[in-house]
């Protein structure tokens, strides 16, 4: 993928898990290794998206996590937030807060309680977008909502001037490409994939980044992926897509998302960057699932010599 247009927003996006101390407070240690190791490898985060278990965390530990990355990471990454709440209020002054903290980029879903039909989907962007002082992506990811986002319709918010991209997780191969054309050329909105599997796929055809929410275990990875699809190497970027897949099979496969992400936080305590505690409703796997994450997380940490700072 050799880039036509420059794009501000582009290159690899984490979809970053929240760390919590066993009395379920932000680890803000936990989190400034996980960063750290993002902006070692030239990556993003985005915080309290569906990976960060964003509807289970009260309020004042949202502002406690945003005030920590703002003051420590603000001026060496560009940081993402999930503002979406189902009170369209809350919302707005979610991205208040954020931005008075100095975080810009907000990253807005669907409201998930009631279904939607096209005119209150585009006008619920649309308010969005007018009430909130920084940036806005969407997010579409109807696993969680229920609701696809049509791509006309976001083909008109794209135009809005404060609408500036798309973070897509649909598993779609024919919306993928869709999309991809439809922007790929425009030099005000930007495309990502939100779809591990299809990542090197995406980059090659012409989106602009990624969002893989197994790069908080291997960032580095990521980063070379999306290298070499930046500059048309095939046999290195189909490497690295091999061994992200490889590592995304020991906590995805056979597990609904919610088992999922509770095994990704234990392959990242093995790697010794957080600790596995999740919140209600999320519990512990089973002890013997447990052993099984573990083995094969040191299994494949010796196989392919993975560190972090």
């Amino acid at each position: 993928m050799k880039r036509k247009t420059e794009k501000k927003y582009s290159g690899v996006i984490v979809p970053m898990v929240t760390p919590f101390t066993k009395d379920w407070k932000i680890d803000s240690q936990a989190v400034e290794r996980l960063v750290h190791n993002f902006v070692a490898n030239h990556i993003s985060p985005l915080v309290l998206g569906t990976t960060g278990e964003c509807a289970s965390i009260h309020d004042e530990d949202k502002m406690d996590l945003l005030r920590f990355l703002a003051r420590s990471f603000r001026d060496k990454t560009k940081i993402y937030v999930v503002i979406s709440d189902n009170c369209f209020r809350k919302s707005v002054e979610l991205a208040k807060q954020y931005f008075d903290f100095g975080i810009e980029l907000n990253v807005a879903l669907l409201p998930n309680y009631y279904p939607l039909n096209r005119t209150q989907i585009r006008k619920y962007f649309e308010d969005l977008a007018e009430r909130i002082p920084g940036k806005l992506f969407i997010y579409n990811i109807p696993a969680t909502t229920g609701i696809s986002i049509p791509l006309d319709i976001i083909q008109a918010l794209s135009l809005h001037e404060k609408i500036v991209g798309l973070k897509d997780s649909e598993q779609d191969l024919q919306r993928l490409d869709q999309s991809i054309e439809m922007w790929k050329d425009r030099s005000d909105f930007s495309h990502f994939v939100g779809w591990g599997a299809q990542c090197l796929n995406g980059l090659r055809k012409g989106s602009d980044g990624i969002v893989p929410s197994t790069g908080n275990f291997c960032p580095s990875i990521y980063w070379k992926l999306y290298q070499a699809a930046l500059n048309e190497e095939r046999d290195q970027g189909q490497e690295a897509l091999d061994i992200t897949m490889e590592v995304a099979a020991i906590y995805q496969n056979g597990r609904i998302l919610s088992e999922s992400l509770t095994a990704l936080k234990l392959m990242l305590q093995v790697a010794g960057l957080c600790g596995k505690t999740v919140l209600p409703p999320f519990t512990d796997l089973p002890e013997e699932e447990e052993k099984e994450v573990i083995r094969k997380t040191k299994e494949t940490i010796e196989k392919y010599k993975l560190s972090w700072i």
